[in-house]
Formats: structure tokens, C-alpha cells, sequence
């Protein structure tokens, strides 16, 4: 019995202790939360700690009165403090994606030099600002090195060196057509560079890529709006793959991760893609059965 009432004593308090720790911790978080933005004289300061990245970029709308345009973005918290810098740098301080930045074309050429008006902000959110290249094989695991073959046995050595050869033999061949249609960008007529952007857009390789976005300061608005077309178009293709890669995973997580965003999207390629998952026997029937009920969403879009 005095076992019992001892047991009844000691409970309420560390209740009590532990509504207060809950309580004491809740509140440590929402005031670790900050997202404190402003615009002075083309300048802007930030002060952002553990903000999702939807809420900020509606914070930068509304103070800058910039329109983002997006396809995605990823579940990502922003944590940032900047002071007085200019707006364009800012923003790319603050965002973890590439942007591209659009200026009006309203302002004399002399005074957009020294204060430019930005008029839209392109976000390519699949386009990396910094590309690491790794072999990687069909299991996630990283290939083997060929610069050391010791450590693998011969018939190892053997397809990794094939591989090799045949990677960098088709680098070669997108880099020669690549050189081609760069020289093409110093062309005087702009139908030319114009043509070139298209075939650099269709390349879409890393050296086609800084191309792109060095055609963004082209001086025919026909071509720069041609380059950002272009780049966006790269941007959703490899969102695309990425999303089919994760269809083709073998976690189910993952698998059901990428319906989950394709519930979001629309477009015939994505209604493809989802035909396609419905039949596929290497997802479980549950997977199978959802990816046929987003299927209908989408159609229905």
C-alpha cells in the first residue's frame, strides 16, 4: 500500500515536469523561427532561421514585388542573414537554387547598368549550380575507380574501363557539336544565334548549359527569351527523369514519395508515365492501385 501511494506521489510531479520541458521546448522552437526581409534603396537585408523555403520566397514577392516562376521546389528550410546587400546578390545568398534573373527592358542602357530593375526571377530548381559528376550503378553504389584498378578483379577492371571509354567518347562527341553552335553565338545575325540557342537547348549538356546562360545577356530580346525557354525546358526534363528514376527505385518509400509529387503535376507525359507505373509489376499492388488513382486525377486536370 505505501508502495502505491509512493508511486501516486511521484507521478504527478514528473508529470507536471514533463508538460513544462514540452512546453519549455515548444516554445524554443517558434522563437527560433525568424524571417525578417527588407528593402532599402535596391538593397536588401535578411534575417531567416528555419523558414521553409515556399514562406520565404512568398516573403520576397511581397516586399520585392518580384514574380518567381517555378516548376517545383524542394521541401527545403532556409536559414540566412545578409545585411545591405544588393538585390540581385541577395537573393541568390538567400535561395539554395539556381536563378535566373530577368531585367527590364524599360530602363536606357546607361542607367540599367548602374541600377538594374528586376522584373522576373526564373527559378531552375533541378539545374545544380555546382554538377559533381559520379558513376554510379543500377544499385545507388558508386563504380568502381578505374584510376585504381588493384582493388578490383579483372573482370571489373574490364567493364569499368569500357564504360569509361564509352562515357567519354560520347562527352567528346557533345562537346564537338557543343563547340559548333558556341561559335555560333558570335554570329552578327541574330536568326543564327537564335538557331543556335534552339540546338544548345536540345543538347542540354553542362557546356550547353553555361552557354544558355551566358545568352541570357544577349543583346536581341528574341535570343534571350529563347535562351530562358530553353532552360526552363532543361529544368523540367531532368525533374522528370528524376521523378521516373525514383518509379524505378526498389524502396517502396521512394517509390511512393515520387507518386506523391506526381499528384501535383500534369501534362500527356506525366498521364504516360503513370500508364506505364500502373502495369508495372515490380511496384506492389497498393503502388500499383495508387498510380491508377493519380492516374484519374491528373486526366481529370
Amino acid at each position: 500500500m505505501e508502495k502505491v501511494y509512493l508511486k501516486n506521489s511521484l507521478l504527478k510531479p514528473l508529470l507536471v515536469f514533463l508538460i513544462f520541458v514540452l512546453t519549455s521546448l515548444d516554445s524554443f522552437a517558434q522563437n527560433s523561427e525568424s524571417l525578417k526581409i527588407f528593402i532599402k534603396d535596391s538593397h536588401i537585408s535578411a534575417d531567416i532561421t528555419g523558414i521553409p523555403l515556399i514562406e520565404v520566397i512568398k516573403e520576397l514577392t511581397e516586399k520585392t514585388g518580384i514574380r518567381f516562376t517555378y516548376n517545383n521546389l524542394p521541401k527545403a528550410t532556409i536559414y540566412a542573414k545578409i545585411q545591405n546587400q544588393p538585390l540581385e546578390k541577395g537573393i541568390k545568398d538567400i535561395l539554395p537554387l539556381n536563378t535566373v534573373f530577368v531585367h527590364s527592358d524599360m530602363l536606357s542602357k546607361d542607367l540599367l547598368k548602374k541600377n538594374k530593375s528586376i522584373k522576373s526571377i526564373i527559378i531552375l530548381s533541378s539545374l545544380k549550380k555546382n554538377n559533381s559528376l559520379a558513376l554510379q550503378n543500377k544499385n545507388g553504389q558508386r563504380a568502381p575507380n578505374i584510376s585504381e584498378p588493384e582493388n578490383y578483379e579483372q573482370g571489373h577492371r574490364h567493364n569499368g574501363y569500357q564504360s569509361g571509354i564509352g562515357s567519354l567518347a560520347k562527352k567528346v562527341e557533345e562537346s564537338v557539336v557543343a563547340y559548333h553552335w558556341l561559335s555560333q553565338l558570335k554570329n552578327p545575325d541574330f536568326l543564327i544565334r537564335l538557331e543556335a540557342i534552339k540546338e544548345l537547348g536540345q543538347l542540354g549538356s553542362d557546356t550547353a548549359l553555361q552557354a544558355l546562360y551566358l545568352a541570357l545577356g544577349d543583346k536581341n530580346e528574341m535570343v534571350r527569351e529563347e535562351a530562358q525557354y530553353r532552360l526552363k525546358e532543361i529544368d523540367n526534363n531532368r525533374w522528370f527523369n528524376s521523378i521516373q528514376e525514383q518509379l524505378d527505385d526498389s524502396n517502396p518509400i521512394v517509390q511512393n514519395s515520387a507518386l506523391d509529387i506526381i499528384q501535383t503535376q500534369k501534362g500527356n507525359r506525366w498521364i504516360r508515365l503513370l500508364e506505364t507505373s500502373a502495369e508495372n509489376q515490380s511496384l506492389s499492388p497498393e503502388l500499383r492501385k495508387k498510380a491508377a488513382e493519380t492516374l484519374l486525377k491528373i486526366k481529370k486536370k
